[in-house]
């Protein structure tokens, strides 16, 4: 556990190695070079580029308290401009790494009268940048990290180091806590409450490469400003309690930028009964940030479960019917407009399989009609021969007949006579031929 040791004004801890001048490193990589080597003005260039029209630069505090830093990768803000309220190079808790948890520094300095209201108690050591500006768009962005060597010992007492970032005389270095917008300050994110914003940093822990004992994600702000026209910017940090241990902000080089909303698109769907539902949120940011999604009020009827932007709808059992839930948009410092999912639950429509029952057909007996056959009778050509008649045992033929006269057979009643008409010919079935038969006479 450490020891607080309060420091008179203008004294310098023990632990203050030494006081930086000009260009310091410490990790490979990072530098810092405080005020002692160039202006305020060179501090805002850093902070909002050559684009933007700025006027009045006006710097309070001590030189070495504040400067220009890089090669702070892992923090999220690898370069841009440092506020602290101790010292910013060589020999302060900014640089890289975590060797010592007591870094301090008093320089004797006041406080500032925005921030004693903001922590409802005197705050010392202040280090100050303002400057004018007239913005192209209606609306300017920053990100930033906050961190300090009150970290953690010191958390929940009076000394609550603090971070403010007034635009036209209203703090934005703000976030939201249940539905409040609460001040960037030791007892407002920390181990112990709102920790999904913070980072810790133990002594020779190697967790991230910076001095400062405890730290927080990469916070957002936007606010809006007067397109066109001059606006003034005042960013403050300042020990609060007392002289000891020191604080700092680190604000990201070019972050200063107009931003505009994001926007969060509502949808209609649509899902079966007790079939959940997979659901993708969608919005979008001009400026290409990173979003976060917030479901603002649940659905009825059914639950939502994932992280946006992508959900599941698990309709209550057997519901049937329309829900909806809401959800905006965050690009790191707006919100979106607030959209609407609209769900149909539908029942399921079973569409009966048609069934074919054979009908069984009586064939029908083919009727056949026979095909009439023709008969070809030859006749053979009439012989040049006279033709012999073989009758019978019983019967008799006479040969040739007379003239016109016809062939004369003789036999008993019923006799079937066979001719032969010429070699090899016999008389063809179907043939008339003329018998006359003669009766003998008894006498």
């Amino acid at each position: 556990m450490r020891l607080r040791t309060a420091l008179a004004a203008g004294a310098t801890s023990v632990l203050l190695l030494g006081v930086g001048v000009g260009a310091a490193a410490a990790s490979p990589g990072q530098t810092v070079t405080d005020l002692s080597a160039q202006t305020p003005e060179d501090l805002v260039a850093t902070l909002v580029g050559d684009e933007t029209a700025v006027s009045n630069v006006v710097y309070t505090g001590d030189a070495l308290a504040a400067g220009t830093y890089s090669g702070f990768t892992d923090l999220g803000v690898e370069s841009g401009i440092a506020l602290t309220t101790g010292t910013a190079g060589e020999g302060g808790a900014l640089l890289g790494p975590n060797s010592d948890d007591s870094t301090s520094a008093s320089r004797g300095l006041p406080g500032d009268a925005d921030l004693d209201a903001i922590v409802e108690g005197e705050t010392r050591d202040a280090s100050v940048l303002e400057f004018d500006f007239v913005p192209t768009e209606d609306n300017i962005a920053f990100s930033y990290v906050f961190g300090s060597e009150e970290y953690q010992e010191f958390v929940d007492t009076d000394y609550n180091d603090v971070f403010a970032f007034f635009v036209n005389g209203t703090n934005y270095a703000t976030f939201d806590a249940d539905g409040t917008n609460t001040a960037v300050a030791i007892n407002n994110i920390n181990h112990l409450r709102n920790t999904e914003l913070y980072r810790d940093n133990p002594v020779d822990s190697g967790s991230f490469d910076t001095g400062l004992d405890g730290l927080t994600t990469v916070l957002g702000l936007s606010a809006p400003v007067q397109q066109g026209e001059s606006n003034h910017i005042k960013l403050v940090i300042a020990d609060r309690g007392d002289y000891a241990y020191d604080s700092a902000v680190l604000i990201q080089a070019g972050s200063f930028r107009s931003n505009t909303p994001p926007t969060a698109a509502s949808q209609s769907l649509s899902t079966d009964i007790d079939t959940p539902l997979n659901i993708t949120l969608a919005g979008t940011d001009a400026e290409g940030d990173p979003l976060t999604y917030s479901v603002l009020t649940q659905p009825e009827n059914g639950t939502l479960s994932g992280d946006g932007p992508n959900l599941t709808f698990t309709p209550a059992e057997g519901f049937e019917g329309e829900t909806s839930f809401t959800f905006s948009t965050n690009d790191g410092a707006l919100d979106s407009e607030v959209a609407t999912v609209t769900i149909t639950v539908s029942p399921v429509v079973v569409t009966p399989t048609p069934s074919v029952t054979p009908t069984e057909t009586a064939t029908p007996t083919p009727t056949i009609t026979p095909t009439p056959t023709t008969t070809a009778t030859v006749v053979p050509p009439v012989p040049t021969t006279s033709p012999t008649w073989t009758p019978t045992p019983t019967a008799t033929a006479t040969t040739p007949p007379a003239p016109g006269g016809g062939l004369a057979t003789t036999g008993a009643d019923g006799f079937a006579p066979t001719l032969a008409i010429g070699a090899g010919l016999l008389l063809a079935a179907g043939a008339t031929l003329l018998l006359t038969r003669r009766m003998r006479n008894s006498d």
